[in-house]
């Protein structure tokens, strides 16, 4: 048992919900939040961990496995998705160049969660640059339409070295 304990504190627990997220999230009520904690077996196993309060100070608070919650029973009108299917959406609308606070709106996702799947998503190896919708429309008309920052930068070299062999053959003429 004493293994368990060990692993269990290496548990990275920064996507997990607390119980009012978790409320929220399954539309139900944080009294049916605690009835899943005491249920035998139990449907809900908090751990604690640190949350940045609105307030800006820290607090320990119990948070809950994305994974448990998904396998609760739903009321009508939920619309939770897996952690996978979370990921997954996040990570195509990073690659669309969204803002975070986009993605948040959009997933309506807590932002310190999708700050964790951006960070997996640039390790992974998502773009060091992403380029916003307006930019990505200005950047088109300079240089016409491109996918992606690779493309975008060989347009941009292309036209450089086009302007220096103009300006090459202005000054030896």
């Amino acid at each position: 048992m004493a293994s368990d304990k060990r692993d269990e504190r290496n548990v990275n627990t920064d996507s997990w919900l607390t119980a009012n997220q978790v409320a929220d999230v399954c539309n139900i009520s944080l009294v049916t939040v605690a009835n899943y904690k005491r249920s035998n077996p139990p449907r809900l196993r908090p751990r604690r961990a640190m949350r940045l309060l609105r307030n800006g100070s820290m607090k320990e608070v119990e948070v809950f496995d994305p994974q448990e919650i998904a396998n609760l029973p739903r009321r009508p009108g939920t619309s939770l998705q897996s952690p996978g299917e979370l990921a997954a959406r996040a990570f195509e609308m990073f690659d669309e160049g969204l803002a975070l606070k986009d993605v948040v709106v959009e997933l309506k996702a807590e932002p310190n969660q999708v700050s964790v799947l951006f960070e997996q998503w640039s390790e992974l190896g998502g773009s060091e640059f992403v380029i916003g919708k307006a930019a990505r429309e200005e950047l088109g008309r300079l240089v016409g339409p491109f996918e992606g920052v690779a493309d975008l930068v060989k347009r941009i070299a292309d036209r450089i070295g086009g302007a220096r062999s103009v300006a090459a053959s202005a000054e030896a003429s």
